[in-house]
């Protein structure tokens, strides 16, 4: 979001999509930010070591993740799901593009990271299988 809107539209169905349209205009009211930076795919950041920006659209078009490999950390945003205790993409109604969300999230289990921090769940420590 860099306007106050949503960067994509609200999918699963008519309950969901009216769910989600009370729920901002109530609790997760959006309004523009000013933001000091704009980062970008490809763009390395000086910290960890080395933290790169990597594309992993799927979830929202211009999702990112970022990956130390120093540490062999990958902070994977939404892209990735940890909510159960393991590592696994979210399919449905929470993807943008659910045929692009999972090739990201199998791109992002070839960078050899150990350890995997989601948007939801605990870390998860690796070595995780390729099955998502």
């Amino acid at each position: 979001m860099h306007e106050g809107r949503a960067s994509r539209k609200i999918g699963g169905g008519l309950l969901m999509t009216a769910t989600m349209r009370l729920l901002e205009r109530t609790i997760m009211k959006m309004s523009p930010v000013q933001v000091d930076d704009i980062l970008v795919p490809g763009q390395v950041l000086p910290i960890l070591g080395g933290l790169r920006v990597i594309a992993t659209p799927g979830h929202s078009p211009e999702h990112v993740s970022f990956y130390a490999p120093a540490k062999h950390w990958l902070f994977a945003g939404d892209s990735l799901n940890a909510s159960t205790g393991k590592l696994r993409w979210m399919k449905g109604a929470i993807q943008w593009d659910s045929t692009i969300g999972l090739a990201s999230a199998r791109m992002q289990l070839t960078l050899g990271a150990t350890d995997f921090c989601c948007g939801h769940g605990a870390v998860v420590k690796g070595p995780v299988n390729d099955e998502l």
